[in-house]
């Protein structure tokens, strides 16, 4: 039998598997990043990231048909 998600019945992609006790996973989760799952402006979901921490901005550049194009290994 295949798992499925919550978004109208799509298959889970290869490789991925649903958690048994997602609630063990989640207490965790917010509590080493301060996760708020709000659902208004005041509370949109936020985490606090960690010191020192990395962001990156995975928008493709403007006129890259093909956004794995963008990605240049030098």
């Amino acid at each position: 039998m295949m798992k499925y998600t919550l978004d109208f019945g799509s298959p889970l992609p290869p490789g991925w598997t649903a958690l048994d006790d997602q609630r063990r996973y989640w207490d965790r989760f917010t509590g080493r990043f301060g996760f708020r799952p709000g659902i208004t402006e005041s509370t949109w979901p936020a985490i606090a990231e960690p010191t020192p921490s990395i962001t990156f901005d995975l928008t493709a550049p403007a006129g890259v048909a093909d956004p794995g194009q963008a990605v240049s290994m030098r």
